[in-house]
């Protein structure tokens, strides 16, 4: 976003940290007619009843039998003004902890996040640069190999992840899509982002590295499956500017894949080497601003 717009809007603040900012979300999804929905409070088949973040203050057998899987949102903001800078990041949870001594000592159990930054640099003629760097984490945290050891259901190192769960087949999602991030199941993204951005104009470029559908992969070569992990390496560039009343709006992105769809191409001395996939995404918008 453009500094100079974003100056203009206010900024929500704690009150007791200038220019911080935090949300919390909870969602609980239930059973409804043979169906799972998501809703922001959980509803239990007799009445409405907000719960804890601990499964002992039900019962962990009274938890089961519910058949609910929860998760908790924690988003965060921290803008510097000053600065031309910002910091911000999510964390989810799915699974409610057992106890708060479990939610201490095992926050990895079936999490997700990101974390992010980002950083405007004023230029002599007018403008900014701007810098962004975030990441994504949503394959399963490696505490699983403990925590489910041996587990006839979970097979060896299958666990259960951010959009797992052992109630809830589909886990976080609607009709089939996953409620979240965009990388699917579970996968891994870094990304970077420079532009040089003046009002509504802006140009630049973005790397970024993507691990496709990790929980798979772990899980299938746990079990003895031949596999080598899927990861997407991409170039991208986008354009905006506004001619008068009229935006317009371009990006492209060239996707080199290794290892495409896990699959084993060939076998010497070096080791195993898979497939490798190129493609071309592009796009253009156009908008009129009355």
């Amino acid at each position: 976003m453009n500094w100079q717009v974003q100056k203009r809007l206010k900024i929500p603040s704690s009150g007791w940290i200038r220019g911080w900012a935090i949300f919390l979300m909870f969602l609980v999804t239930i059973p409804v007619l043979g169906q799972h929905i998501p809703v922001t409070f959980p509803l239990l088949q007799d009445h409405l009843l907000f719960e804890g973040l601990q499964k002992e203050r039900v019962g962990l057998t009274t938890s089961r039998f519910r058949e609910t899987d929860q998760h908790l949102s924690v988003f965060y903001r921290w803008v510097w003004p000053q600065a031309h800078m910002e910091m911000y990041g999510e964390y989810i949870r799915t699974d409610h902890a057992l106890n708060w001594r479990e939610l201490i000592l095992n926050p990895e159990h079936a999490r997700g996040y990101t974390l992010g930054l980002s950083k405007l640099v004023p230029l002599a003629k007018g403008g900014h640069v701007y810098l962004q760097l975030e990441m994504t984490q949503t394959e399963n945290s490696i505490n699983n190999l403990v925590k489910y050891e041996g587990s006839i259901n979970n097979q060896n190192h299958g666990g259960l992840g951010l959009y797992e769960n052992f109630q809830v087949l589909h886990g976080l999602s609607h009709r089939g899509q996953v409620l979240g991030s965009g990388l699917g199941h579970s996968g891994n993204s870094a990304r970077i982002t420079l532009s040089k951005v003046k009002d509504l104009n802006q140009f630049g470029f973005s790397l970024e590295r993507v691990k496709r559908d990790a929980n798979f992969y772990n899980f299938n070569r746990a079990n003895g499956l031949d596999l080598l992990q899927w990861v997407d390496l991409s170039l991208g560039a986008h354009w905006d500017h506004r001619f008068d009343c009229l935006l317009l709006s371009a990006t492209a992105r060239l996707v080199q894949s290794h290892n495409y769809n896990y699959a084993i191409r060939q076998t010497n001395s070096l080791g195993n080497s898979g497939y490798k996939k190129a493609n071309f995404h592009s796009r253009l918008k156009m908008a009129y601003l009355f």
